[in-house]
């Protein structure tokens, strides 16, 4: 399977419903990474998708698509470009290390286990330089546990 025909199978589209698309730019022009100064185009992102460029993997809406669907609301067809950019995102991108200790920490325990993800994030804590920021931050950090809750009483009137 191409990974254009995975990405798209992630989205919920084939190759043919984006075809309809008119070429108008409204998404473009809707897009609000494009008010912050990023260029942002949808509408090359699903050319690039479609054609399977190179460039995609490029494209600024990979990193900066915040996922908002402003340009879906005013597309004529409702293409929606964030779950195409989040398939992409899935397919094209390496996860970072903290996704990866997020999820195995929901396998693994059903919830997210923070002493857990500090275990699994310690390589890359002591590679990126960050471990000086932790040993700085632990003074203020206080483990809060469950403290004993006194019942003395509180069955006694029951028994009268």
């Amino acid at each position: 399977m191409p990974l254009i025909d995975e990405i798209l199978d992630l989205a919920g589209y084939r190759r043919e419903d984006l075809y309809v698309c008119l070429g108008c730019k409204i998404c473009s022009s809707i897009c609000v990474l494009n008010e912050i100064g990023i260029e942002a185009n949808p509408r090359n992102f699903i050319i690039n998708l479609i054609m399977e460029k190179e460039e995609l993997r490029r494209d600024p809406l990979l990193k900066y698509c915040t996922g908002c669907y402003a340009c879906t609301f005013f597309c004529p067809w409702e293409i929606k470009v964030p779950d195409m950019v989040r398939a992409a995102r899935a397919a094209l991108l390496p996860s970072h290390p903290f996704e990866q200790a997020f999820s195995s920490s929901l396998e693994l325990f059903g919830r997210v286990y923070e002493p857990y993800l500090l275990f699994r994030l310690l390589p890359y804590f002591f590679r990126k330089g960050y471990l000086r920021l932790l040993v700085k931050g632990l003074p203020s950090f206080r483990l809060s546990l469950p403290k004993r809750v006194k019942t003395e009483g509180i069955f006694d009137r029951e028994k009268k």
